[in-house]
């Protein structure tokens, strides 16, 4: 990932009960991180998760993958990179890359997919029916059509 794709950052320090006995950042973690770093990135540039909920929009992960190339430990501060992968109005997928903030480290990388639906957990094209919202997605990815995200 250059300095060019990256499309949000988030600082996060680690907490002393997201270590294991040796005060290394247990694995399980890591999807979390993913998780803070995407709904930061949704509420400062969309709308939260919560607002899009409410016109009756989820948003589930059906898709995720973690490559773990280096330790973290407790009160490191780690920066993780998001940048979008693919949005095709029912999905959305977006790469991450954690790395330690005092070293620039690359510490772990990997994606996720998410699939838009209702209430009844059928998949949503955001294209017709939440126009707004699928507008505004790809105003953020800056004007990209999903044919040139892969």
């Amino acid at each position: 990932m250059t300095k060019e794709d990256i499309f949000w950052e988030e600082e996060i320090q680690i907490r002393y009960c997201e270590t294991d006995q040796m005060g290394v950042v247990h694995h399980a973690n890591i999807p979390v991180y993913f998780e803070i770093a995407r709904a930061a990135l949704f509420k400062n540039f969309i709308k939260s998760y919560a607002a899009i909920e409410r016109r009756g929009v989820f948003a589930p992960i059906v898709a995720y993958s973690c490559e773990m190339l280096a330790p973290a430990f407790y009160e490191d501060v780690v920066v993780v990179k998001v940048k979008p992968l693919d949005f095709t109005g029912i999905r959305i997928s977006l790469s991450y890359e954690i790395s330690r903030k005092e070293t620039g480290d690359l510490l772990a990388k990997g994606f996720t997919t998410n699939v838009f639906v209702d209430r009844k957990r059928r998949p949503v094209n955001l294209r017709k029916k939440y126009p707004e919202i699928y507008d505004k997605i790809l105003e953020v990815f800056g004007g990209i059509e999903e044919d040139d995200l892969l």
